[in-house]
């Protein structure tokens, strides 16, 4: 009896998790730093908090493919050599997409072992300060640029790309790094919001390959079960939250986001090293 309560206490817990991460992914207020913070309040193990986290940011991207379809069809049909009638206002290739991500993929494959070290109250805390300067610059910066582009070349890509690395720290949120870099190089922050979303789903689905191959020989039943939960519940929160999420990051002043980062921060340095 007292098993089964537990494995259902587990499992709601799952799903708030998934909830949270479903809402904060598209914001750059760092959805990593709310897993491991309340994952710690909830007392669950590191190594599962990151597969947890890998696997509900899988059900995010998931949403994030399904809301720009027309993007990654008409990104398809370049692939193999098709022409369609197509808005796209980025002006993207599959060029694009592959050196943005390249970077993170290197770094990741490389320090993927490593990245445990990392989920700790100190590193959260610095990154999440650290993002709000990013933050604040590129919000001033957008008030004093007088033109904006809309195009996105190979540079600007890989510009995007590298300064994409420093979500590998989590607490820095990569939203915050790929959409500010975007709006500092000279990008409209409509254009730089679409980019941000659209990179980020091949990222997410191949570090949720990479922990599956890397974790499937001590996965029970009952651990992909929850990990199932976990990507079901994220992603239909996100599907439900997108559109309405789009629509403010793409237009909205980033002081908000500023504010809450540092907020939250504060919280953090209270309640772990206070408390």
């Amino acid at each position: 009896m007292n098993a089964y309560t537990l494995d259902i206490c587990h499992i709601l817990i799952v799903i708030i998790l998934g909830i949270i991460e479903g809402i904060t992914e598209f914001f750059p207020i760092s959805s990593t730093s709310h897993i491991i913070i309340f994952s710690n309040i909830f007392q669950i193990e590191i190594n599962e908090t990151l597969m947890l986290n890998t696997f509900m940011q899988c059900g995010t991207s998931l949403s994030i493919l399904l809301y720009f379809k027309d993007t990654f069809i008409t990104l398809l049909y370049s692939i193999l050599h098709v022409k369609r009638q197509s808005e796209n206002t980025c002006n993207l290739s599959c060029n694009n997409i592959l050196i943005s991500i390249f970077p993170i993929a290197l770094l990741g494959l490389y320090f993927h072992k490593y990245m445990k070290h990392l989920f700790n109250p100190t590193s959260i805390l610095l990154s999440l300060i650290l993002g709000s300067i990013l933050l604040m610059l590129s919000e001033i910066f957008k008030k004093i640029k007088t033109h904006q582009n809309k195009n996105i070349n190979l540079y600007r890509s890989f510009t995007i790309g590298c300064f994409q690395c420093l979500a590998l720290l989590p607490g820095f949120s990569r939203s915050c790094s790929t959409i500010s870099i975007g709006i500092l190089i000279g990008l409209n922050q409509s254009v730089a919001t679409h980019f941000s979303f659209i990179i980020s789903v091949p990222i997410f689905l191949g570090a949720t390959l990479l922990d599956i191959i890397n974790n499937i020989h001590t996965m029970s039943i009952y651990n992909m079960f929850v990990l199932l939960i976990g990507f079901l519940s994220s992603f239909i929160t996100s599907s439900f939250c997108i559109k309405k999420c789009f629509k403010i990051i793409n237009v909205c002043s980033f002081v908000s986001f500023i504010i809450y980062r540092l907020v939250l921060s504060l919280i953090i340095y209270l309640f772990f090293y206070h408390y």
